[in-house]
């Protein structure tokens, strides 16, 4: 699966080309100038400045080997790729170095270009000095590109539709969580505070014989900050969800809870110093016996970078407080060098969903399928296919009780942005559905 790769990289890496590609004309005092004001500028993440200098220079030295790589460097950064990837090309025609392929190769597949992210995987390959290490990763990768082109030749059924304008609006709607009985759905509106700045908030909408009603604002969880990746248990009772950098928090960002009385939601709670630490914990999903909270967390003794752990709730205390057993990370079934975010358990309570940037995929976050087994363990997770996961991020999903409609968020178009949609679950990817009783006592 593709990973981030950080800015120093890149500035290492025209260092490393700047020492090793001296041109003539890189003793011209006035081209070094204009190469010098380029780079502060891309140092000042000026970027556009930084092309109009470069373009320039490359007018009257287009060989300029320093200038051409600084120019990749800043459309990288800028997210302009496919720029990126003509401007890596024009450098393969004045030198060949392995660098050059590596990020070329890297370009391709944060697009989708599987086929060219191949060739320049294993050009790269084949140049000495690759050390062991990445060997490894240039090896996953090529695993992911050939995962990529079969998944694209049997893709599975996908036929994403968006919930109405009673949900889904100009701003952004995401992280979809429903109720056991479908009736309740909660999910994230990122839009315009008060104060003009942008805000994530929750809302609420339910479901009845005339379809979803508009969404409204959960009014006594919602602050001036922002609240995220919630997860509303199956009773509709509970809503755990993410908040960061708030006072009494353990961590950068600890993971809180509210309780439905049947007329509105208490005032959130952190969860505690047992499921929060001094790390990034965050997006949880509850079981629906609500017995166990699994969620991502950054902590110490974890598998890679962000893992997925669980932790039992013994008990509420008589204040509210909920009491913990000490989270326990899934293992490496689940968890590995990378990313594993988004978990989502469905209410069967054994079979599991979750995103990964470094399983075999299609790219950046995919999604993943696996089942608990009876003796605690987990399969071995299975990549839920093309089209429902692609060279992009993939995550949130949610899944009704019976197995059969998910729920995710996607930007299918620029004009409407982020928005909440339903598909079918293909036969393969549907869990064992669950039934359920609902009185009044």
């Amino acid at each position: 699966m593709v990973q981030n790769i950080t800015k120093y990289f890149f500035l290492v890496s025209l260092i490393f080309m700047v020492a090793c590609f001296n041109a003539a004309a890189q003793n011209n005092t006035k081209t070094q100038q204009r190469f010098q004001k380029a780079l502060q500028f891309y140092n000042m993440q000026e970027y556009q400045n930084a092309i109009s200098e470069i373009e320039k220079l490359l007018k009257k030295e287009p060989e300029y080997i320093d200038a051409i790589l600084l120019l990749s460097d800043v459309y990288h950064d800028s997210g302009s790729t496919l720029k990126e990837i003509e401007t890596l090309e024009t450098a393969l025609q004045f030198s060949q170095n392995s660098l050059i392929y590596y990020r070329l190769a890297k370009a391709n597949f944060s697009v989708g270009n599987y086929e060219n992210a191949l060739v320049n995987f294993e050009k790269y390959l084949q140049t000495p000095g690759v050390s062991e290490a990445r060997k490894t990763e240039i090896n996953q990768q090529i695993m992911c590109c050939r995962f990529a082109f079969d998944a694209m030749k049997n893709p599975v059924d996908f036929n994403p539709v968006r919930l109405p304008e009673n949900i889904n609006t100009v701003n952004d709607e995401y992280w979809p969580s429903i109720s056991l009985d479908g009736k309740k759905l909660v999910f994230t509106r990122l839009q315009k505070s008060a104060t003009g700045f942008a805000q994530e908030d929750f809302f609420i909408s339910e479901f009845d014989s005339a379809g979803w009603k508009n969404a409204k604002p959960i009014l006594e969880i919602n602050t001036n900050d922002n609240e995220g990746a919630q997860a509303l248990s199956a009773d509709g009772r509970l809503l755990f969800f993410t908040a960061c950098n708030r006072p009494g928090g353990f961590g950068s960002c600890d993971i809180y809870y509210s309780v439905f009385n049947g007329k509105k939601w208490s005032s959130p709670r952190n969860a505690g110093n047992v499921v929060n630490g001094g790390s990034w914990d965050a997006q949880p999903t509850i079981s629906s016996d609500n017995r166990f909270l699994y969620f991502s967390s950054n902590r110490a003794g974890g598998k890679g970078k962000k893992d997925i752990w669980r932790a039992e709730l013994l008990s509420i205390e008589e204040n509210g407080s909920l009491k913990w057993a000490k989270p326990k990370n899934l293992g490496d079934t689940i968890n590995t060098g990378g990313d594993e975010i988004s978990p989502f358990m469905h209410p069967n309570n054994k079979s599991f969903y979750f995103a990964s940037n470094f399983l075999v995929g299609m790219g950046g976050l995919d999604l993943f399928q696996t089942e608990l087994q009876t003796d605690g363990d987990f399969a071995e997770p299975k990549n839920m296919g093309f089209p429902i996961n692609t060279f992009k991020d993939e995550q949130g999903l949610n899944i009704s009780f019976d197995g059969k409609t998910a729920y995710f968020a996607s930007e299918r178009d620029n004009i409407k942005g982020l928005d909440i949609f339903t598909f079918q679950l293909p036969e393969e990817l549907r869990p064992e559905p669950v039934t359920y009783v609902k009185a009044k006592i």
